[in-house]
């Protein structure tokens, strides 16, 4: 069947499509129908856990880290201002609070440069340490509408002990996600969801084959977004055979096409096929074949030299140097 090719991600999303407002009110016009979502509700969540990328609560990690590190910075730099200012006379007061802040509390740079562990680590001690110096927080004005380094304080600790409590369902959530993940394969997920959906399609589609108050286009209407994501797995698969079986065939061609290059390239010629292992290459000649060769053309040098008898043994005379006649003894007799 052919949701058998959905993979965790495309079963999720055309699950999650059956919880939209819209499809909720199509699914109500059905009786069968509203008795699955609870289970279609309870698989999503499962599989929510399995798909997602990246670590949980890393959104909110972030935005509680932008508010412990302005507040940070903001609480140094107020410190920084009123120790300089403390250098005249007319401030002179101001030196001596931006010195007991810093001694109270931990708000070096650094700490916006730290990890989450350290900067929720940092607001803890700084929590405690707090009511020590609040008066004196309390008593250095740094905006308007009454805005103190007591704010500021309160922005950079707030935002550390955030991070803390993130830090913490973090680990409880990736708890979970190991758990799912631990029973998603034991009790093959992906599986039970593909059953699930396709139980509630039959069920609604018999259903609307009984009952004349229900379109007969409501099955596709509900489960549009399943039927896309089955016919884009289908064009994805019949594409992979196809390019697969085109690289088999390309494969198949060039082997063919190797082994009649090698037939051409180290086959030897039979006799009388020309051309192939010339004597001048080191070849020899069977006899009577190929076309006489001329004296000199790339036959032995002896040949050139008035030519020689051909060795015994060669099964005839050579067609190519004949031995020159001897003249005729005048006497009549041999020498």
């Amino acid at each position: 069947m052919s949701i058998m090719l959905l993979d965790t991600n495309a079963i999720y999303l055309a699950l999650l499509d059956l919880l939209t407002d819209a499809k909720r009110a199509l699914i109500a016009q059905t009786d069968t129908g509203p008795r699955a979502m609870p289970s279609i509700e309870e698989v999503v969540d499962r599989l929510a856990l399995i798909v997602h990328d990246g670590r949980p609560l890393a959104a909110e990690l972030a935005a509680a880290d932008k508010r412990h590190d302005i507040g940070c910075a903001a609480l140094d730099l107020t410190c920084r201002l009123y120790t300089l200012l403390g250098a005249l006379p007319e401030f002179a007061a101001m030196g001596p609070m931006a010195d007991q802040v810093r001694r109270t509390l931990t708000t070096e740079p650094r700490l916006t440069q730290a990890s989450y562990a350290d900067e929720a680590a940092a607001a803890g001690r700084n929590r405690a340490a707090l009511p020590k110096c609040a008066d004196t927080l309390r008593a250095m004005p740094v905006g308007p509408d009454g805005l103190t380094a007591l704010d500021l304080a309160e922005l950079f600790i707030g935002g550390g002990e955030e991070i803390r409590e993130l830090l913490t369902q973090r680990a409880d959530a990736e708890a979970a996600i190991a758990q799912a993940r631990a029973e998603s394969s034991g009790r093959n997920l992906l599986h039970e969801a593909r059953e699930l959906v396709t139980r509630m399609r039959v069920t609604i589609e018999g259903e609307v084959s009984w009952r004349d108050d229900l379109p007969d286009d409501l099955p596709a209407r509900i489960f549009a977004m399943l039927d896309a994501r089955i016919a884009a797995a289908v064009t994805a698969a019949r594409g992979g055979q196809a390019a697969g079986a085109g690289r088999d065939r390309t494969a198949s061609e060039e082997g063919e096409g190797g082994d009649e290059m090698g037939e051409g390239a180290g086959g030897s010629a039979e006799p009388g096929a020309g051309g192939a292992g010339a004597d001048g290459e080191g070849g020899s000649a069977e006899p009577g074949a190929g076309p006489p060769q001329a004296v000199g053309d790339g036959g032995a040098s002896d040949e050139s030299d008035g030519g020689a008898a051909p060795a015994a043994g060669d099964g005839g005379e050579s067609p190519i140097a004949r031995p020159p006649l001897r003249p005729l003894n005048p006497g009549g007799g041999s020498e």
